[in-house]
């Protein structure tokens, strides 16, 4: 038996090949073989009658999603999804877009058993998330959920991009401490209340730093857009941008596989305690409020040492502003490459 760093590994390599899977290309056609071979390999039940692939067009142009069902105990219930896109930007192996993410899915599948929950879990590989399709009609999920569901709606979304890399500072360079590498954040907790209290009841494992921040900071950076604009309760997790994002430098060997094994099983417990709450519908009177700003300063607050805080020239949060101040920092040493 593998250990898990190593199946996952095994799972980027064989989806994160040198032509890479960009649609349209003989590349994406090599990627939608090995992912019906995965689904095959772990005997999940289809999500629709006519198999794994779900087929579809945009102009001249054809793109496949692919969807299984691990059925709960009570069909009747909205299922929780599981999810992230296998296509890449470029001709490149992408691995930390996103073979990362489509091997933590695949493995947090292997470990979820029929009628284990009561709601049904649907395993998604979505199609068309890189541009020139994103947030259009033909992106992946986007036209899942338009099209493709059975329609009775989603319990919640887990959704992950972006989660192979360690973390760093361009102005640190290699010196990036530890506290910053681990790092991991979790968008979407005002989606719901009792989303906060799930992510806090959920122990982060060791070597991991998870931290929670609203989506509006980095606004639907990925496939959960659709959940999010549809009101569904949704939770995004994103190590965020790095130095070979969208580069043919994105390569199976500068992942942190340690990393991506601890934050595939941090994902999985959370889609357990998901599945196992009750996330009735609300109604969101967010106006003149700010329901997450203390969640989100306490868990950057116990993920970063004050210490190190203060070297960042950054005070221990309290509040939004706080918090405003470390995503701040966090972007400029992290997305705005330049």
């Amino acid at each position: 038996m593998h250990s898990v760093p190593e199946r996952l590994e095994y799972l980027v390599r064989g989806l994160a090949l040198p032509r890479g899977r960009r649609v349209g290309k003989p590349g994406h056609r090599t990627a939608e073989k090995w992912i019906e071979a995965q689904f095959t390999r772990l005997a999940l039940m289809p999500y629709a009658e006519t198999g794994y692939a779900l087929p579809y067009t945009s102009g001249r142009t054809h793109f496949t999603n692919y969807a299984a069902l691990i059925p709960g105990r009570d069909q009747s219930l909205a299922p929780v999804l599981l999810g992230a896109h296998y296509d890449s930007v470029i001709d490149a192996p992408c691995a930390d877009d996103n073979a990362a993410s489509v091997a933590l899915t695949l493995e947090i599948a292997s470990r979820i058993q029929p009628v284990q929950l009561r709601h049904d879990v649907i395993i998604a590989l979505f199609d068309a998330e890189e541009p020139p399709y994103f947030l259009g009609d033909a992106m992946g999920s986007i036209r899942f959920y338009e099209s493709q569901t059975d329609r009775r709606g989603f319990h919640a979304a887990l959704i992950s991009d972006l989660i192979g890399h360690d973390v760093g500072f361009r102005s640190l360079g290699a010196d990036t401490p530890e506290e910053i590498r681990r790092l991991v954040c979790v968008l979407g907790a005002e989606s719901h209340p009792a989303l906060p209290a799930i992510i806090d009841a959920t122990p982060t494992p060791s070597g991991l730093a998870a931290i929670a921040l609203r989506n509006s900071y980095a606004p639907d950076l990925s496939d959960h857009h659709i959940f999010r604009v549809n009101r569904h309760p949704y939770l995004f997790l994103s190590c965020g941008h790095w130095p070979h994002y969208h580069q043919t430098t994105d390569t199976p060997d500068r992942l942190n596989y340690t990393k991506l094994a601890a934050i595939t099983d941090w994902t999985h417990a959370l889609l357990l305690k998901l599945a196992g709450t009750p996330l009735p519908p609300h109604t969101k009177t967010f106006e003149g409020t700010d329901p997450t700003a203390e969640f989100e300063a306490t868990r950057i607050a116990r993920a970063i040492p004050s210490e190190l805080l203060k070297k960042l020239g950054l005070t221990v949060p309290t509040s939004r502003a706080g918090v405003d101040a470390f995503v701040g920092h966090l972007l400029r040493e992290t997305y705005e490459l330049g």
